[in-house]
């Protein structure tokens, strides 16, 4: 769940930060722009294309046949609400960023947010660090050992 948090925080900062380079392109050009209908007309979610399979329940049932065409009907619609929403919510951090360009620095926030992921993979990884010194450590020994044997031996 908070890999999920991270990552939805991620697009949303991330498209925040597209905001703000738009209004800061904008404004260096002198061309300011109406940012919910620009992202009203660019960024649209094109729905998946298929049909809905209804089956005659009065001839020859195939139960598999029946279930699959559901599962299709859930999975397509399930794309379907996951990459609306998607959109929505990169259009609302756009236009969020793109407002509050004056206000706030999306690229620190960026930037401290990829500090964060790369400190939390740190943190995690030092078990697995300790155990890779001490395989190490018995590898080094080991060879030393039969270096030793072998010499006087």
């Amino acid at each position: 769940m908070k890999l999920i948090f991270v990552f939805g925080l991620m697009i949303i900062i991330s498209m925040m930060y597209v905001g703000e380079t738009l209004h800061n392109q904008d404004f260096k050009n002198l061309t300011p722009r109406d940012i919910y209908n620009w992202t009203e007309s660019t960024l649209n979610w094109n729905e998946s294309t298929f049909e809905y399979v209804k089956t005659n329940v009065t001839e020859k049932l195939n139960y598999s046949f029946v279930n699959i065409n559901r599962f299709k009907n859930i999975l397509y619609s399930t794309m379907d609400w996951a990459g609306y929403t998607l959109f929505e919510v990169s259009k609302g951090s756009i236009e969020f960023g793109y407002i509050n360009a004056d206000k706030y620095n999306f690229k620190f926030t960026w930037k401290l947010l990829i500090f964060y992921i790369f400190f939390m993979i740190l943190v995690l990884s030092l078990p697995l660090l300790i155990i890779i010194i001490a395989l190490g450590y018995i590898i080094y020994n080991g060879i030393k050992t039969l270096y030793l044997r072998f010499k006087h031996g």
